[in-house]
């Protein structure tokens, strides 16, 4: 499962996991930002990367479930 961090002096402020699903479909598992670092663009970073990861490994589909 394919996991990111985004660090900000020294500190991990922020992740992302991605699920294979099938041959061609995956999904964010899961995401989150400490809420200090919320409104600066971690999150648009993190599926930034999700998705260069997805499109990487040749996926399809690429699904968020929100909730």
């Amino acid at each position: 499962m394919p996991f990111f961090t985004v660090s900000l002096h020294s500190e991990a402020v922020g992740f992302i996991a991605i699920k294979e699903n099938s041959q061609y479909a995956a999904e964010i598992y899961v995401m989150g930002v400490i809420s200090d670092y919320h409104r600066i663009d971690i999150g648009k970073m993190l599926l930034g990367g999700a998705i260069k990861c997805c499109r990487k490994h040749g996926y399809v589909f690429c699904r968020l479930n929100a909730g």
